[in-house]
């Protein structure tokens, strides 16, 4: 067998895994809006195409007869659905709105059977480079005709400036925004491998020359590069977030129906998260809309999914992996009926733009707080395991970008951990630490929220510095709210609030360690009073700076109480 012979048959394979990461029925979902985009785009770029092919090739002998009309005008409005997926998902945006609307516009394909992936690592790692390889080669150099070789130059120019206009025109009659309608324009003018093997099999055929296909190819990789930068400097999918009026707990004081969105990647994280909710005291008077995103890693398909339970997919492994999480949920909401709304969704994306889903249905369910599982989990004998690296960044981009509250869940407590809360014979003791800023008032406003559960008891240490207290003879918004709150009779006893002073953060790592064995539960917000001398010496040795000083030394010991870390989102916030 040739090399050729080879990369021909590895081609035939590659061929069909790009059509097994697509399903059929996304054909029947998609928007006007993306029918008529596409149609446009692709007509246009073979009218501008056709009109300057006319003009050329009255003064240049462009190509064969015929063949060249259908090589270089033809394939010039093409736009490959899972070119196009592929490079959305390079570029980190498979999820966001345009990458969704590029989608819809480019899916041309059919789909076999959730088989790509065995087929990929023969593909896409040793045959289809086989196959590049070969078309570089003879992509060498050509005879240099300069008045041909810019005829034919323009005429493929032209499929492209034809199929960017041809996009943005309908998509700005469609209201999208002038820099998202651009965004898209470049996207679909981004060619790959499917084109590649396109004029590769047209050069074969003899319908192009070397020429023809040698300018085809420079053409793409010159403009696919260009347009992968320019779509990476222009369009930031978290930018609709900013217009978006942040939510938070502290907001819901006037709204009594706090709405949470909780998310989930598997089993393991399920009993943690209803824990919590059910200390969040959903009751007729203080009811809970309860948002559960299950995330799933895109895995063997070409689109993302974002789609709700009462949605029809027919997926056996979704269904395989996302019911027994859907039906624990389902006996929660059916065990506080009346005082929990519950909706379950999936969430089926790569880790690197997950975000962008979970910062959408916080916008769209318009949710106080996104809570987030830990990227590590501690096992039975104590020492926590990383279960998915990835996992850790994906919180950091939520954190970064949540047009909401944040809080990250880890959970400890792992042999009672299936325990429900009302269930309980005792009290189920809950500490706030409060240092000062903005992300500890969010964190004492679910601690108080949390401390209406008759079976929750509540303690406030009020950390403060000896010398701020010298300093501090004017009035102070923090020492203000903190004495209202002590002095208020609203928790009927259930809240304790202790006042620690310390020096440092030495100080303070100790009061936080006299802690242990005492509570179920620590909540503590993830950045405190700037410049504060109770986590001087905390904040230089941060191994975990996505959590604050104070959660990363609750994380990186080993303390044996659960934890959560609340933000109140602040955008260009860094880490």
């Amino acid at each position: 067998m040739t090399l050729q012979t080879f990369a021909d048959f590895g081609m035939i394979i590659h061929f069909f895994r790009l059509g097994v990461e697509v399903d059929p029925k996304q054909l029947f979902r998609i928007g006007k809006e993306a029918l008529i985009i596409g149609l446009t785009g692709y007509s246009s770029a073979i009218v501008v195409g056709g009109i300057v092919f006319a003009i050329v090739s009255r003064w240049t002998n462009v190509g064969p007869e015929g063949g060249a009309f259908y090589t270089i005008v033809i394939t010039g409005g093409l736009t490959s659905f899972v070119v196009v997926s592929g490079l959305l998902n390079e570029m980190k945006i498979l999820n966001s709105e345009i990458g969704r609307l590029a989608l819809s516009t480019s899916m041309v394909s059919d789909a076999c059977s959730v088989l790509a992936e065995k087929l990929d690592i023969i593909g896409s790692t040793l045959l289809v480079p086989a196959y590049v390889t070969i078309g570089g080669l003879n992509t060498g150099s050509f005879p240099f005709e300069a008045s041909r070789s810019a005829g034919v130059e323009l005429i493929i120019i032209s499929g492209y400036i034809g199929k960017f206009i041809g996009t943005v025109i309908p998509s700005i009659h469609f209201e999208i925004q002038f820099w998202d309608s651009i965004t898209l324009a470049l996207i679909m003018c981004c060619r790959g491998i499917l084109d590649l093997i396109i004029y590769y099999l047209l050069f074969k055929a003899k319908a192009a020359d070397e020429l023809i296909f040698s300018l085809q190819i420079y053409t793409l990789v010159l403009v696919t590069g260009f347009a992968n930068i320019m779509v990476h400097h222009i369009y930031d999918p978290s930018k609709r977030y900013r217009s978006y009026i942040r939510r938070s707990i502290r907001d819901s004081q006037q709204d009594i129906n706090l709405k949470i969105l909780v998310c989930v990647h598997n089993e393991e994280n399920v009993y943690p998260i209803i824990n919590l909710l059910q200390v969040t005291n959903p009751t007729k008077a203080t009811p809970l809309s309860v948002f559960v995103l299950q995330l799933i890693e895109l895995s063997g398909r070409a689109t993302s999914v974002l789609m709700k339970n009462n949605i029809t997919y027919h997926s056996s492994d979704i269904e395989t992996s996302s019911e027994p999480i859907s039906n624990v949920f389902d006996q929660f909401e059916q065990h506080n009926k009346g005082c929990v709304t519950l909706q379950f969704l999936i969430a089926i994306s790569p880790y690197a733009s997950m975000h962008d889903d979970i910062c959408y249905m916080a916008m769209d369910t318009k949710s106080n707080i996104v809570i987030m599982p830990f990227h590590k989990q501690w096992a039975i004998d104590g020492y926590p395991h990383i279960f998915n690296a990835s996992i850790r960044i994906l919180n950091q981009n939520v954190l970064k970008k949540a047009p909401c509250s944040v809080g990250i869940l880890f959970e400890r407590s792992q042999t009672s951990s299936k325990l429900l809360v009302i269930r309980e014979k005792s009290y189920y003791e809950i500490a706030m630490i409060f240092l000062g800023g903005a992300d500890d008032q969010e964190a004492l406003a679910y601690s108080l929220r949390i401390a209406q559960h008759p079976l929750v008891r509540l303690t406030v240490f009020w950390v403060r510095a000896e010398t701020h207290i010298k300093q501090y003879k004017m009035k102070n918004p923090y020492i203000d709210m903190m004495e209202h709150i002590r002095h208020s009779n609203k928790h009927n006893g259930q809240v304790t609030f202790k006042e620690e002073i310390v020096q440092d953060g030495t100080g303070t790592t100790q009061m936080i360690r006299s802690m242990e064995g005492y509570f179920n539960l620590v909540i503590v917000g993830r950045h405190h009073v700037a410049n504060s001398p109770c986590t001087l010496g905390l904040t230089e040795w941060c191994e975990l700076p996505e959590l604050g000083p104070i959660g990363n030394l609750l994380a990186t010991s080993d303390f044996t109480f659960s934890v959560l870390v609340v933000q109140q989102q602040h955008f260009d916030d860094g880490f």
